[in-house]
């Protein structure tokens, strides 16, 4: 992975004047990177209600560490909730998470 690839943390109050879903990335219904998203995953985002994730989920890591063994490349997002957004947002002065090979050790 580039260390140079760059994530834009965005306050999800930036989100409100878009159409907002978040895709839960439930592993009962995946069924592989190739194949569409079940409509079962797909809910309308409250950015009343939504809460961020503490951790990243116990599975995901799991995931991360069978994959490595392995020696197969994989998706930095498995299992993780992805919120999917319609329409514009400022990215002007939010934090920016650049990843380095150290990061993605810890």
């Amino acid at each position: 992975m580039s260390s140079k690839m760059t994530f834009y943390e965005i306050p999800i109050e930036r989100l409100a004047e878009n159409q907002n879903v978040i895709y839960s990335y439930n592993k009962e219904h995946y069924n592989g990177p190739s194949s569409n998203i079940d409509i079962r995953d797909i809910q309308r985002l409250s950015i009343d209600a939504y809460k961020e994730l503490p951790a990243v989920p116990n599975e995901t890591i799991a995931y991360y560490r069978e994959q490595h063994e392995k020696g197969n490349r994989f998706g930095l997002f498995h299992l993780i909730p992805h919120v999917l957004s319609e329409g514009e947002i400022d990215v002007s002065n939010i934090n920016t998470i650049k990843w380095s090979d150290e990061f993605l050790r810890t």
